[in-house]
């Protein structure tokens, strides 16, 4: 009985393992198809659609860049991408953009990281810098910081590794 006990659990640690090797596998397909968009269609300004890609985020102090979707649903931002948020602003236009993104290494883990004064581009076809100028970990219920009427700056929202709290990025944009 022992025997077949520890060969149960023995398959069921490998098929763990299997899928943890099969998710890290799937994720860096989808980054690297990010990466290849990014270089084709934003950095080398190409007139290839965008499709359904408003932009992407380069945050210089990680190395990280990301391409945006509209939406901050769990199938975007399962697929490692950042999400726009429905109240954001346009990422030409003046108002509050208002980005999330999952609190995963190769999306927004980096932004605990993070320090008043680092630099972060938002790029669509025309790029734009903004300043980290402050940060601060909320409820995941409080929305008092988007009653502030923000022009010309950028949130970015992400989870921390406690629940039922997120960390708010806000930078202003450096013209």
């Amino acid at each position: 009985m022992k025997i077949k006990l520890k060969q149960v659990s023995l398959l069921i640690v490998f098929f763990g393992i299997c899928h943890l090797v099969f998710i890290s596998v799937n994720n860096s397909k989808n980054i690297e198809k990010q990466n290849n968009i990014i270089s084709s269609v934003f950095e080398e300004k190409s007139d290839i659609s965008f499709n359904d890609y408003l932009g992407y985020i380069y945050i210089p102090k990680f190395n990280i860049k990301r391409l945006i979707k509209y939406g901050t649903d769990k199938d975007i931002l399962d697929e490692e991408y950042v999400g726009m948020h429905r109240l954001s602003g346009d990422l030409h236009g003046n108002d509050l953009i208002i980005l999330a993104g999952h609190n995963t290494s190769n999306v927004f883990k980096s932004l605990h990281q993070s320090d008043v004064g680092d630099y972060i581009f938002i790029d669509s076809k025309v790029s734009r810098k903004y300043v980290i100028y402050d940060k601060k970990i909320v409820n995941d219920d409080d929305f008092s910081y988007l009653l502030d009427n923000r022009m010309n700056e950028l949130l970015l929202i992400t989870c921390t590794n406690k629940k039922g709290e997120r960390l708010l990025v806000f930078l202003k944009e450096d013209k």
